[in-house]
Order: structure tokens, then sequence, then C-alpha cells
């Protein structure tokens, strides 16, 4: 097998991803709805998170210390070709809040329907020119939303203006969501900042006047979910869009494909009612001006601590586009685990919104962040091509060393490895890409650690 096979093999070997770090009963729900639409359960779970995220909104926020709050905002995007079930997949997990915007949108148009019939009799009422001290107007109703789909920003910020709660924005194909960045204005980056804010539930504002007003959204929420094909991704964010950092703010997922085939597995009907009310509890989550703190347990604090600095150095070691993307992962951590802690509190596994979160929640968060960082890896070098000291490196073992090389050989054989533990760093980087293992020698002495390309 060749360099180039090898790498490509590596590469594109698949990890689970780890529905079972979800709560009941979501778990269920991902694993019987991959099961009925033959597809991987990734393709449900991934997009669900921005679901879950939309319920709960800006009604609680995670503290991990002062000055740094987390919201409950998921950016997600899944890469997958036409005809894979990406799109089935999707409306299994944007169901629940499809269905919310259906029966808000049906009690927003009978109560418009009163409003207007209030406001004829209120005109009749009330003739201009009349004397008489007139009756307070009718108040028009205002209507609950939690779901955009074809936007603009000065659209959405007119809806975030009376949901405080926010919203989730769904695309089908996220190629339109990208390209209508300066789809009505001269200058394309210009809607970039207001969602960079959206992202961390920040304060947007829009000076010109819409409706006779300027706006002001003190906590913009907007978690977003699509969909998107492999080639349309790698255009859309080749240059600006990895650089102004939304490429980063995103989980992207591309799962392993499987041929369609028919299933006679559907999801239980108990099972989804379930889902149901516990999307309805989410969403009753009271959510005011000011949104509730929960905090993390001492055991999860000392657990995040750690998971924090090991991160860091992980972080520290990576470059460009995918250090940008690990650096948001610490975010999302705590974003998981808030999601979690508040599926317990609403299924009564936890006492209050203001309890703190335990360590088991933010352990099934850490494992989330952990498949999202190998997924992060995974989807930049398949979008961008392999990092060239990579190709370098496996190149060297496998020209010089036969395939197998010790960190002192590496570290002889190449100045830029010269460094404190600079060679081990890159074997064990090519080991955690699967493109190699380490073995134990025996000597004389202490047996030897040495490294061995995959197939050779």
């Amino acid at each position: 097998m060749s360099m180039k096979e090898t790498l490509e093999q590596a590469e594109t070997e698949w990890q689970p991803f780890p529905y079972d770090q979800f709560p009941d009963p979501v778990r269920e729900y991902i694993r019987q709805s991959a099961q009925s639409l033959h597809c991987d359960p990734s393709m449900i779970g991934v997009p669900i998170l921005s679901v879950l995220a939309t319920a709960i909104g800006n009604s609680v926020v995670l503290q991990a210390k002062r000055g740094w709050r987390e919201p409950a905002v998921i950016w997600t995007t899944i890469i997958a070709p036409s005809g894979s079930m990406k799109s089935p997949a999707a409306r299994h997990a944007t169901c629940f809040v499809q269905q919310r915007h259906q029966e808000k949108t049906e009690q927003y148009k009978r109560a418009l329907r009163d409003y207007d019939n209030a406001f004829i009799v209120w005109e009749t009422e009330n003739p201009k020119g009349s004397k008489k001290k007139k009756e307070p107007k009718p108040i028009e109703p205002t209507h609950e939303r939690c779901l955009v789909n074809d936007t603009t920003i000065e659209a959405l910020i007119e809806i975030l203006a009376v949901n405080l709660r926010g919203v989730l924005c769904y695309r089908d194909e996220l190629a339109a969501f990208f390209d209508s960045f300066g789809q009505y204005k001269a200058k394309g980056s210009a809607d970039v900042p207001t969602y960079l804010s959206m992202f961390n539930a920040e304060a947007i504002s829009n000076d010109r006047k819409v409706n006779g007003a300027m706006r002001f959204i003190p906590r913009a929420a907007v978690s977003i979910t699509g969909t998107i094909q492999p080639d349309i991704l790698r255009k859309r964010l080749a240059g600006e869009n990895t650089e102004n950092g939304m490429a980063a703010r995103f989980l992207f997922c591309e799962p392993p494909i499987n041929p369609k085939c028919w299933s006679d597995d559907e999801v239980e009907e108990t099972l989804t009612e379930e889902m149901e009310n516990l999307f309805r509890l989410l969403f009753e989550i009271p959510c005011g001006e000011k949104p509730t703190i929960c905090y993390l347990s001492k055991p999860a604090r000392a657990r995040f601590v750690q998971f924090v600095n090991q991160h860091g150095i992980e972080t520290a070691n990576v470059k460009g586009a995918i250090a940008a993307a690990y650096s948001k992962l610490e975010a999302y951590c705590l974003r998981f685990a808030l999601i979690f802690h508040l599926i317990d509190l609403v299924e009564g596994r936890a006492e209050n919104v203001e309890s703190r979160v335990q360590l088991e929640n933010l352990e099934r968060a850490i494992q989330l962040v952990e498949w999202f960082k190998w997924q992060t890896q995974r989807v930049y070098q398949s979008l961008q091509g392999f990092d060239p000291d990579v190709i370098e490196l496996v190149k060297l073992i496998g020209d010089q060393f036969r395939g197998e090389i010790t960190s002192e050989e590496l570290r002889k054989a190449k100045s830029k490895y010269r460094g404190s533990g600079a060679a081990q760093d890159a074997l064990d980087e090519l080991q955690r890409r699967k493109l190699g293992r380490f073995f134990q020698v025996p000597t004389e002495g202490r047996p030897k650690n040495v490294f061995r390309l995959k197939n050779c």
C-alpha cells in the first residue's frame, strides 16, 4: 500500500458516534431513529444537539467561573453527498422543533384573527374626532417563534426582538446559508460579526430603523443546523469563511454512508411521546430578561480544570483552521454538560434549575468533545489535504527506516525533532491518527518502544 493510500485509509476510518453518552430518552431515540433509516447514529445525534440547545435557549447558562458563562447555543453540520439520507435524518432530529413551530404559528393565526375583530370593534366604538374618552387599543399579538429557515439578518433580528429564548436556524442545504452573507449587500462579510455574536448569545443591534424603530437585542441566541455536500463545503469554507471564525464554530460531521435499503425498524410511538414531552418541558423552563445561572459541582469543576489544561496542550500542537476549531471545544464541553444537566432536571433526575452540574454529565460532555476533536481533524484534513509535516514524516519512516523507528532515531535523523520531546510528540501524533502504533522490543535492559507504520 502506498503512503497516500495509508494516509487516506487512516483518515477515513470511522470512530462510532458516542450516542450512549446522551441521557435517556434522547439516547434511545437516536438509536431507534438510526436503525429505522439505516443510517449512522451521528446523522441523528449531531443535529439533535442544536435542537436541544434551541429548546433551552437563553433560559439557563452554565458558569465555569466569574466572567466565563456558556449559553445553550450549538452549531452543527452534517457533511454528506446527495442521496445519502441526510435530509430524512435531519427531519428526525428537528421534528420536535418543527412541531412546536407549527403549533405556535396556529396559535398566532387564531390570536391575530381575534385581534383584527377586536380592533374593528374598537374603531367603531372610538371614532376619530369623538370627544368621548377612548378605550385602550387592543394589543396586537406576537408570533412566538423557535424556528427560522431562509431569512435575512434584518428579519432574524426582528424575530429575536420578540423571542427572548432564541431560535433554531435550520437549513436543509447550508450552502445557501453561507451564500446569504451579502446577498442584499455590497459587502459579503457584513453579517458575519452579527452571527459570531449570536454564537455566544451576546448583544446585537441594528442601527437602521426597521418598522419605525432601531433594534437592540441584549442576548441573541441562535443555534444552527443543516446539511451540506463535501465539495460544496470545500468551496464555501475556502478563504474568508475560515479566516473570520465562522467555520471554527461549527461542529462538522462527515459520517459513513450506508447503502440505502428497506428496514422494518420504526421509532416506538411511546418513545416519540417521551421525546415530545421532554421538549415541552425544556421549552417551559422560564426564560426571563436575565438567564438562570447554574454551576459545576466541586468534582465536576476539578475535572473540567483537568480537561482544559490537557486540551490546551493539544490545541498548542495543532495549527491553522484545526487549532481555531479546537479552541471552541472548551465552550462546547460546558454547553453539552448544560444540556445533559437540564435533561436530567426535567426528567426528574436533578433537583432544580440552579442545582449544580454533576461529574457524570461533565464526563459525558468530555467524551462527546473528544469525538468531535477527532472528527474535526478528520474533516479539515479531508477538506484541506493532509498536513505536510505528517506526509514528510511518514515518507521519512517508510523510505529511510523501512517503516519502523524509535523516537531517539527520529531525533537524530531530523533537526526539527531535536527539541525536548519533539520526536516523541510527532510519533504520538501519527499513532493518534491511526497511521501506525508503538510496540515494545525486548532488550538486555529496559524494553525499547518502536513505532511501526501501518501496513509495514
